[in-house]
């Protein structure tokens, strides 16, 4: 029900994580998405600028998956992500925007999602209410 655009540079860490150099421009895109009028998810996408190849990125309708603005725009098809879960509390300002009360633990993925040659193009960090319910299947190989 929001998005949030901004461009912001990209500190040691996110320009290692995304292979770009330290103060480059990153489009940081913050969506808030509702169940109804409960809001259930709050996510935080970093994409570097120069995948736009010169578009004016407000012009994009953000309100589609990150994944579809990277294939429709920059021609990148985002094929793997290496996710880590992890339950967390979040700032307070997660929190606000996500209308919780109390001490209700979230639970957040902390994402980097690769193109088909290995080459890291966005990093997210998405926060879950307990909305949700996730299942998972563990396998020894």
């Amino acid at each position: 029900d929001s998005i949030v655009l901004r461009l912001e540079t990209a500190d040691a860490e996110l320009a290692d994580i995304l292979k770009i150099d330290v103060a480059e421009s990153v489009i940081v895109c913050e969506k808030r998405i509702l169940a109804g009028e409960i809001p259930v998810i709050y996510s935080i996408d970093y994409l570097p600028l120069h995948l736009f190849d010169g578009m004016t990125y407000t012009d994009i309708d953000w309100s589609v998956p990150v994944f579809d603005i990277l294939d429709r725009y920059c021609g990148l098809n985002v094929v793997t992500t290496i996710s880590k879960v992890y339950a967390t509390n979040a700032d307070p300002a997660v929190r606000r925007k996500l209308s919780l009360s109390g001490d209700e633990a979230l639970m957040m993925l902390d994402e980097v999602g690769f193109c088909k040659l290995s080459r890291p193009v966005m990093r997210s960090f998405e926060f879950f209410t307990n909305f949700f319910e996730f299942t998972m299947l563990r396998k020894k190989f």
